[in-house]
């Protein structure tokens, strides 16, 4: 009987170390800015770390959806800051679809994060060293999460950007071209 619950018990802190060790794991991606920019990295810090969660109403319940839970995250709205102001208890919030990792997809109503900004590590090739950098929610049309993507597309006439396997922009059907990330 002791052996049997000694076993339960190791079973039970390996889980638990298994689990916390997953939430507390190095989530990185790339950043594709409004403005064109693409931005690959190996990190997120500050808002997008796994822990964290995104917040907004789906089908009229308030929900949270962690960080480490999510695959794709697109901005639907530019002209807000995806932020609570706690100050004067106004959301500054804007709608985004999420793509689970599992393939859920969800369209947030009212969605924001817990600041207005989040950082993200790169390599600094002129002081030969790795930099954090911070960028606005306001400034970015998509984040998708992991460490495996590859070089996006995007359109010469419009400058919108698109997954590495477009070939054609879907609204002006004009050739795409490959954009390097930073």
């Amino acid at each position: 009987m002791k052996r049997l619950f000694i076993f339960f018990l190791m079973g039970a802190f390996i889980l638990g170390t298994a689990s916390n060790s997953f939430s507390k794991a190095i989530i990185g991606g790339v950043i594709y800015k409004r403005n064109g920019t693409v931005i690959k990295t190996k990190k997120f810090t500050k808002t997008l770390e796994p822990n964290e969660a995104i917040i907004g109403d789906y089908k009229e319940n308030n929900i949270k959806i962690k960080i480490a839970d999510i695959k794709e995250v697109q901005f639907l709205t530019s002209d807000v800051a995806y932020t609570f102001d706690h100050s004067k208890l106004v959301k500054k919030s804007g709608d985004i679809v999420i793509i689970k990792r599992d393939g859920k997809q969800y369209t947030l109503k009212n969605a924001y994060f817990p600041s207005s900004h989040f950082g993200y590590e790169f390599f600094d090739e002129i002081n030969n060293r790795v930099s954090e950098n911070i960028v606005a929610f306001s400034e970015i049309s998509r984040i998708i999460f992991g460490t495996d993507i590859g070089t996006a597309k995007k359109c010469p006439k419009d400058g919108r950007i698109f997954p590495s396997d477009y070939v054609y922009c879907p609204y002006d059907k004009t050739e795409l071209i490959t954009v390097k990330p930073e």
